[in-house]
């Protein structure tokens, strides 16, 4: 088994230490969880879900979770940023009309 080193802040580490509580078996649990919401969500976007269901996934997890994913997913685009921007200027225009806002 892999072994991870977590560095608690020492605020922390008095809180936990009234609680009386074996840490180890709480991190896993709580890293297997973690994973768990990765795993479904990254199989929904391979598997293009509806929009719906990716936001409910997603408003599961962590934003900064959410953006490290994202950072994957988008590392293997083949886009330059000029072209990613001239499509999010076309998606920005096509809901401003869908809104009435132009």
């Amino acid at each position: 088994m892999a072994e991870l080193v977590i560095k608690i802040p020492e605020e922390l580490e008095r809180e936990v230490e009234t609680w009386g509580v074996d840490l180890q078996p709480l991190f896993l649990a709580f890293l297997r969880h973690e994973f768990d919401k990765i795993k479904r969500f990254e199989s929904a976007v391979k598997e293009s879900k509806s929009e719906s269901e990716l936001k409910k996934l997603a408003d599961e997890m962590d934003e900064e979770v959410l953006w490290i994913l994202a950072d994957k997913i988008l590392s293997k685009s083949k886009l330059t940023e000029k072209q990613a921007n001239k499509l999010a200027e076309e998606l920005k225009e096509r809901v401003a009309k869908r809104h009435g806002l132009v």
